[in-house]
């Protein structure tokens, strides 16, 4: 008996509040240029192994590889955990009880009994002599792991966990908490205390003066340009004064922000979409780029006309149809088919380009136009 095909693995089959991050890495891990980057980082990190061996630590390669961990993480937080645990150079930690005192220790095993392993006690200040400097990730011993490190049992320097062709139920759980808290911290609400205390006017005045950009100045305008890309800027007074009034203002906001705005595609209307995993593709704008990614776009598309001539046949020969016009609605119906297809492919393509060098959220969590538009079939969410 033929063992059944392997289908390919839809993130919208997965629990809501998986969705989101589980997109997240299923895009991330199909970005050419991301993968580009993990197979550069993987030949700096046998090279830096090389090092090693000859007694050479953090040496030319090993810096380059530290320094594309850095540069990554300044503009993709999710990118550069997902480098980190594709090329891993861990740091493990754990906190004991050891001597009748509770002491916080770190190595580069995942054994907290090794011998190497350097303790110092809780107290709030670092007490560890020679803080080990590695790339990442930093792996924190659970209370309740046994064994400790469990998912790096057996693994030594240049060995990886997983691929950038593992599916995300597939990957460490650890990686999956990591990846799901950091995709939550990015979208964490905060006030931005450094960009009232930003001039614009003083910043163009001192440039026309000096004649030129200084180091500091690209940092600032650096900083204001991921702000305005990733964030929503609403004008609050600072002059509140009671209570009644900071409710009314919280409501508004929370107001605007479920209405949604065209420039932002965050809308929570009836009609666009039923919930929040709708958002970075529903299961048939999946499905659809999963089969071509598969099979590719002719076969993919073959199939799909093979399963829509099933129920045009039944409604043309109930219709009572002339040949003609048989010809005529099956051609119509093939065309529509092919369109959709094409359009739910293409989205998906879109969204892989614009998560990594820098992510993009507004590109990420805006409505496609083909699924507002008026007169489109139904698609399942």
């Amino acid at each position: 008996m033929a063992a059944p095909e392997k289908q390919p693995f839809n993130p919208c089959s997965l629990a809501e509040e998986e969705q989101i991050p589980g997109k997240c890495w299923e895009l991330l891990r199909r970005n050419r240029i991301f993968r580009v980057h993990v197979e550069c980082q993987r030949s700096l990190d046998a090279l830096a192994q090389l090092e090693c061996k000859d007694n050479v630590f953090h040496g030319p390669a090993w810096t380059k590889a530290w320094r594309l961990v850095q540069a990554v993480e300044i503009r993709n937080a999710l990118a550069a955990l997902a480098l980190q645990w594709l090329v891993p150079e861990p740091l493990f930690s754990a906190e004991l009880v050891r001597n009748s005192r509770l002491e916080k220790g770190e190595g580069v095993v995942p054994d907290p009994t090794h011998p190497t392993w350097k303790y110092g006690p809780e107290d709030g200040c670092c007490r560890i002599k020679g803080h080990l400097l590695r790339r990442g990730p930093h792996v924190l011993l659970q209370r309740d792991e046994n064994p400790p490190f469990k998912e790096w049992l057996g693994w030594k320097p240049g060995d990886a966990l997983f691929d950038c062709d593992t599916p995300w139920p597939q990957t460490p759980t650890r990686f999956r908490l990591d990846f799901s808290g950091t995709l939550m911290e990015t979208s964490m609400p905060h006030e931005e205390i450094s960009l009232s205390n930003w001039r614009l006017l003083d910043w163009l005045r001192g440039v026309a003066e000096r004649g030129s950009i200084s180091a500091e100045d690209l940092a600032e305008a650096f900083h204001f340009d991921r702000l305005v890309r990733g964030h929503r800027l609403f004008a609050i007074t600072r002059r509140l004064t009671t209570k009644r009034e900071a409710e009314r203002i919280g409501k508004w906001v929370a107001s605007e922000l479920k209405k949604g705005h065209k420039e932002y595609g965050l809308a929570f209307t009836e009609g666009l979409h039923r919930k929040g995993t709708a958002l970075i593709g529903t299961y048939d704008e999946w499905a659809a780029y999963l089969a071509a990614e598969d099979t590719g776009i002719p076969e993919a598309l073959q199939q799909k006309y093979a399963e829509a001539e099933i129920k045009q046949s039944q409604d043309i020969l109930g219709a009572g149809f002339s040949k003609h016009d048989e010809t005529m609605v099956r051609t119509q119906e093939r065309q529509s088919h092919e369109k959709d297809f094409y359009e739910r492919v293409r989205y998906i393509e879109r969204l892989i380009a614009h998560v990594y060098p820098l992510i993009d959220l507004q590109a990420l969590f805006v409505l496609p136009p083909h699924r507002t538009r008026p007169g489109r079939r139904k698609s399942n969410n």
